[in-house]
C-alpha cells in the first residue's frame, strides 16, 4: 500500500507542475497591466515603471516563473497587489469556512446518498425505488446556488430557523458553527447525494446479480449480513468514483455558494481578487485549490486499492 501511494504521489507531480505553468501565465495572457493595478490608475509612468521593477515584471519570464516556484517551496504564495498583506494569511483566514463547508456538505451527501442508493437497489422495481429515483433526478436537475435561494427564503426568512448569511467559527460553539452551515451546506450537497445515490443503486443491483451473492442467501445467511459483508463492500467502488469526482468539483460550487450566503470563505477571496484584478491572489488561489483537488484524487486511489484488492496488485 506505501508503494501504491508513493506513485500516486509521484504521478501528481506533473499536473501540479503544469498548473503552476497555466497559473503563472495567467498573469501575462489576461489583458491588462499588474504594474498599473499595483501602482493605481492616478500613477505615472515612472512610478508605474518603479513598481514593475520592484514587482520583477521587468526580469525575463523564466527568471520570474523559477523565482515564483522557489517562493511556492518555501510556501511564500506571494503579495497583494493591493493590500500588500501576504496571500498566504488571507487564504489560511479564509480556508476553514471553505473547508467547514465542504466537509458538512460532503458528509451530507455521502450519509444521504448511499442511504438513498442501498436501500433503493434493494427495493429494485418497487414504489420505493421509483420514488427515491425520482427525486434524484429532481436532485440532479436544481442548480445548488437557486436551491440556496429557495432555502433562505423558507428556512431563513419565513421560518427562521436558520441565519440566512455569515458564518460562525467553530470556537463560538457547534450550535452556532452548524446552524450557520447547514443551509449552504445541503444546497451544495443535494447535487452530489443525489449523483451517489445513483451509483450506489446501480452498483447494489449489479452485485446482487452475482453469484456469490445467490450462493451466500442459499447457504442461509441472514439478510442484513449478506448485504453489509458482501454487498456494500464490493458495490462501493463507483460511489468512490462519483464521490471523488463530486468533491472536486464541490469546490467551484462552493465558490457560488459563498456569495449566495455571504461566508467569508475562499470563494470570497477569489471573486475578490478577479473583480480587482489582482493577479498574485488569484494565483495563489488556484493553486491552493489544485492541491486540495490532487489531494482528493489521492484519497480516492487509496480507496480503490482499499475496496478492491487486484487494483493494489496490477
Amino acid at each position: 500500500m506505501l508503494i501504491f501511494m508513493v506513485k500516486r504521489i509521484l504521478a501528481a507531480i506533473p499536473v501540479l507542475f503544469i498548473v503552476t505553468i497555466l497559473s503563472f501565465s495567467m498573469i501575462h495572457l489576461i489583458p491588462g497591466d499588474a504594474a498599473v493595478v499595483a501602482a493605481g490608475d492616478a500613477a505615472t509612468a515612472e512610478q508605474i515603471a518603479a513598481t514593475r521593477s520592484q514587482l520583477g515584471l521587468d526580469e525575463n519570464i523564466v527568471v520570474q516563473y523559477f523565482g515564483w516556484i522557489g517562493n511556492l517551496l518555501t510556501g511564500d504564495l506571494g503579495t497583494s497587489l493591493l493590500s500588500s498583506h501576504r496571500n498566504i494569511d488571507a487564504i489560511l483566514e479564509a480556508l476553514p469556512v471553505t473547508l467547514s463547508l465542504a466537509f458538512v456538505a460532503l458528509s451530507w451527501s455521502l450519509v444521504v446518498g448511499v442511504l438513498a442508493g442501498v436501500f433503493a437497489g434493494l427495493r429494485r422495481g418497487t414504489w420505493i425505488d421509483r420514488t427515491l429515483t425520482g427525486l434524484t433526478t429532481l436532485g440532479i436537475s436544481m442548480p445548488s446556488f437557486w436551491l440556496g435561494l429557495l432555502f433562505v427564503t423558507f428556512f431563513s426568512l419565513q421560518l427562521r430557523l436558520f441565519p440566512a448569511t455569515g458564518y460562525s467559527p467553530l470556537s463560538d460553539g457547534f450550535v452556532a458553527w452548524f446552524a450557520h452551515l447547514a443551509l449552504p451546506a445541503f444546497a451544495l450537497g443535494t447535487v452530489t447525494a443525489a449523483e451517489i445515490a445513483r451509483q450506489a443503486r446501480a452498483g447494489v443491483i449489479d452485485v446482487l446479480e452475482r453469484d456469490y451473492i445467490r450462493t451466500a442467501t442459499a447457504k442461509g445467511l441472514p439478510r442484513w449480513k449478506v448485504v453489509v459483508k458482501h454487498t456494500a463492500k464490493n458495490a462501493a467502488i463507483p460511489v468512490v468514483t462519483v464521490f471523488g469526482l463530486q468533491a472536486a468539483a464541490l469546490v467551484g460550487g462552493a465558490v457560488i455558494i459563498e456569495q449566495v450566503f455571504g461566508m467569508p470563505g475562499l470563494g470570497s477571496v477569489a471573486l475578490k481578487a478577479i473583480l480587482e484584478r489582482d493577479f498574485p491572489v488569484i494565483q495563489a488561489f488556484v493553486v491552493v485549490i489544485t492541491l486540495f483537488v490532487l489531494l482528493i484524487n489521492l484519497a480516492v486511489d487509496i480507496s480503490y486499492a482499499y475496496f478492491n484488492p487486484k487494483v493494489r496488485q496490477a
